[in-house]
């Protein structure tokens, strides 16, 4: 018997908007203290200090923690290291989940994919997030 005729699939979406004008001024007011805090080295190469770039990945941090089903602070949630934003041979931005995201993801079901939107206007920054689990019926 084929396991994977007992399971199904499920999608967990996650969303999250960011106002520009009060998450640069969070920025500056903290002068590079915050950058640190909620973005790697990686993440700050690919925004090069362009505050609707950072404002978006902290989005998607967000989205992503909500489709895991937690939060980003607590016990049980994960840090802003926990979920690092990256971009593929084409320039189009993908998740890349520590080991402590993975073993939240697990809760779940078993990850197959993970999907990640980002944009923004002169305002706001936006970021979606889908994941696909396998998971027994």
């Amino acid at each position: 018997m084929n396991s994977r005729l007992n399971e199904q699939l499920v999608l967990r979406n996650g969303l999250d908007l960011v106002e520009l004008p009060r998450f640069a001024e969070k920025l500056r007011r903290r002068e590079g203290r915050l950058e640190e805090r909620l973005f790697d080295r990686e993440e700050l190469r690919l925004c090069a200090g362009r505050s609707e770039s950072l404002a978006a990945f902290f989005a998607a941090k967000e989205a992503c923690a909500k489709a895991l089903g937690c939060g980003l602070w607590g016990e049980e949630g994960l840090g802003f290291h926990d979920l690092h934003i990256r971009k593929d041979e084409k320039g189009a931005p993908r998740l890349e989940l520590s080991e402590k995201a993975l073993e939240l993801a697990a809760r779940h079901g078993r990850l197959l994919s993970t999907s990640l939107s980002l944009s923004h206007t002169a305002s706001l920054a936006a970021a979606q997030v889908t994941l696909l689990f396998t998971c027994p019926e």
